[in-house]
């Protein structure tokens, strides 16, 4: 995970965390990113994903959530 740095800033993400289950050689990030191709390309540089898999979940905060709640039911 040399360079990580370096792969962050060319794609465009910030990371906030980065995380290991050792046992199950299972990478956890914490990303931010404009929109999913910039994760993407965070996660297809060597060595991310060379030789691993990736299941990406989109997250909003809470309060994302209720705003966008209460624009679609009018209030």
């Amino acid at each position: 995970m040399e360079n990580i740095e370096k792969y962050e800033k060319e794609a465009g993400v910030k990371r906030h965390g980065f995380y290991l289950n050792a046992n199950e050689h299972t990478f956890y990030f914490i990303l931010e990113a404009d929109n999913y191709l910039q994760i993407s390309e965070f996660l297809g540089v060597d060595p991310v994903l060379t030789h691993h898999t990736a299941k990406i979940t989109p997250v909003v905060t809470v309060e994302e959530m209720l705003k966008f709640a209460r624009k679609v039911v009018g209030e």
